[in-house]
């Protein structure tokens, strides 16, 4: 409900130190990241949320009788759900600092390693400690990073040849 109110003051906070090839940028990439958020957590919510919460409640079957509350259960959608989805804003984050010049793909493709072990310690840091959960987040998080960095190439390759034919 706050979204917009906060997406406002943050635009009001962030406007002033951008120039105008950048603040221009920014209003390109709008529809984008909503689309981007919406999909992750529709992703969290048909796809990952069922495969950990299939997991945990495997692992009690036979030892306990499991009971979940409807609390407890939207607060485990909410804690699988959201990172992820806030998580598929990677593209467009590099689709943007590629058009404006922070970073290269030549930089993603060569650093790629590191990324893909920072998304790793990510998923394990936002799944429970379970193998299934860690995949079942790590893959679409590389999956992810890939798309990224071909939007970074296509971006990249639009700029060179706009300067050049200027």
């Amino acid at each position: 409900v706050t979204l917009p109110f906060t997406t406002y003051q943050i635009w009001q906070f962030v406007k002033p130190g951008l120039r105008d090839n950048e603040a221009r940028a920014i209003f390109a990439y709008i529809p984008a990241t909503f689309v981007c958020f919406v999909l992750g957590l529709a992703f969290g919510y048909y796809f990952v949320s069922p495969a950990i919460l299939e997991v945990l409640l495997k692992l009690g079957e036979g030892h306990f009788n499991t009971q979940i509350t409807a609390q407890n259960y939207l607060s485990f959608l909410l804690h699988t759900t959201v990172p992820l989805a806030v998580l598929f804003e990677l593209p467009v984050v590099v689709s943007f600092l590629t058009s404006i010049g922070m970073i290269t793909p030549v930089f993603l493709t060569h650093y790629r390693r590191y990324a893909y072990f920072i998304l790793l310690v990510l998923a394990v840091i936002l799944t429970p400690a379970d193998f299934i959960s860690d995949l079942a987040m790590t893959a679409p998080l590389i999956l992810l990073y890939e798309v990224s960095v071909t939007l970074s190439k296509l971006i990249y390759k639009r700029k060179q040849r706009k300067y050049k034919d200027n």
